[in-house]
Order: C-alpha cells, then sequence, then structure tokens
C-alpha cells in the first residue's frame, strides 16, 4: 500500500512538473512578446537619440515589422497587443499626412515616402493579426467579424485534465461572451445562437460550442422555453463524437 501511495506521489510529482514547465515557457513567450512590442512602442514615440533622425526610425520600424513582429508565437498575441499595435500603426500615419504644398513637406518627401512603405506594412501586419483573433482594425477601433475560434492545442499538452480546468472554464466563458458580442443585433434571438453553435459542432466538434449550446439551452428550459428540439440534437452530435 505504501508504495502505491509513494508511486502515485511520483506519478503527481511529475505531472505538476510538466505543467509548471509548460506553464513558465507560455509566460516566458508573453514576457519576450511583451518586450518586443515594448520595443516598437520606443521606436514609435520614443525620444531616444537612436532614432532622432527619421531615416534611423523607420529603418528601425521595417527591422520590426519584417523580422520581429512575425516571430511573435499567435498563442500569445491578444486583443491587448493588437491594440497596442493599432496606436503604433496611427503614429506612423501620421508621418504620412504632411501638407504637400508646405516647404517641409518638399523637403521631407523622400521621409514621407519610406513613412508611407512602413505605415503600409504595419497596417498589413496589424490586420494580419487582428484578422487572426476575429477581429478587424478599422479607424473606430477594432470590430469583431467573426466568433472566435478556439486556441489550436499545443504541440505537446499535458496528458491531464485537472490541473488547469479552472483556467479552462475562464476560457469557455471569455468565447461565451464574445460569441454574444458578436450576435448583438436585436434580431439574434439565442435560439439563433445555439443553431449557429450546433452546427458549429457538428463540423468541428468544439467543445467550447458544446458548452455553451447547454449552457443556453439549461437558462432558457428554466425559463419555460421549449427547447426539446434543440436539446435531442445536441446529444445525437454527443453520441455521434463519442462513436467515432
Amino acid at each position: 500500500m505504501a508504495t502505491s501511495v509513494r508511486a502515485l506521489f511520483i506519478e503527481l510529482d511529475s505531472i505538476l512538473g510538466d505543467f509548471l514547465n509548460a506553464y513558465g515557457k507560455k509566460r516566458l513567450k508573453r514576457f519576450e512578446a511583451s518586450e518586443q512590442l515594448s520595443r516598437l512602442r520606443q521606436m514609435t514615440f520614443g525620444n531616444s537619440r537612436d532614432y532622432w533622425r527619421l531615416e534611423d526610425r523607420f529603418r528601425a520600424l521595417e527591422d520590426w515589422f519584417t523580422q520581429v513582429g512575425p516571430r511573435i508565437p499567435r498563442e500569445v498575441f491578444d486583443r491587448q497587443m493588437v491594440q497596442e499595435v493599432s496606436q503604433c500603426v496611427e503614429k506612423i500615419s501620421s508621418y504620412c499626412r504632411t501638407d504637400s504644398h508646405s516647404e517641409a513637406a518638399k523637403t521631407a518627401w523622400t521621409e514621407k515616402s519610406r513613412a508611407e512603405k512602413v505605415a503600409s506594412m504595419a497596417s498589413a501586419y496589424l490586420q494580419e493579426r487582428s484578422l487572426a483573433l476575429g477581429y478587424e482594425y478599422t479607424p473606430m477601433g477594432l470590430k469583431l467579424i467573426r466568433p472566435p475560434e478556439k486556441a489550436a492545442k499545443a504541440e505537446n499538452p499535458i496528458e491531464i485534465k485537472d490541473v488547469d480546468i479552472k483556467e479552462k472554464f475562464r476560457e469557455s466563458l471569455n468565447y461565451q461572451r464574445e460569441m454574444l458580442d458578436y450576435f448583438h443585433r436585436p434580431e439574434d434571438h439565442l435560439f439563433t445562437v445555439v443553431g449557429y453553435l450546433l452546427d458549429t459542432i457538428e463540423k468541428t466538434g468544439d467543445e467550447y460550442a458544446d458548452h455553451m449550446a447547454a449552457s443556453i439551452l439549461y437558462f432558457m428550459k428554466q425559463r419555460g422555453y421549449k427547447v426539446e428540439p434543440y436539446v435531442q440534437r445536441l446529444k445525437q452530435l454527443n453520441r455521434k463524437a463519442k462513436s467515432s
């Protein structure tokens, strides 16, 4: 008995170690991404002597958007980071709005052309990262254009169900909030949302969609809505998923 308990503790210790190692790596990636975004802000807004000359500033920005930005892992890139990049894009774009009839514009045409090139690169990067999160960047801010997709599974997932169950539940709630933001029009009834979720489950087997559909149906049943047809379809999809 003592041996089996000891073996169990050793196994749990190994599992916890793997989890902490994976968590630490993710935190490190996010820290490194934050550092790179801080560097981008310094290039864009800062008064460092390194960027006093516009040519040096634009050269550094070109390097960031071609070499540094694309290497930031998508799994750590979130809406807050997109907003930080959008602020930089707006500032870079302001260099392109010089009065073409002014004397300063005539003497700085090279810098203006360089600014337009960098602004184009920055806008393309911002749109790519925004779309990956289900948003579109507009002058008025970020616009949700499609429901969020569940993050791709890690290459080496940890074989344990309960270590991060609280975080998974939080992610599921975030999914539900963003889904409801997507179906924001008055004519988008909760049954409309459920129909979309059931179609998503049928196509992808998404567990977040499954959780949200079950939650909405339970909520509506408590309030007297007839949900049986939707419940039956959800059960059929779950049985089909288990048998496949």
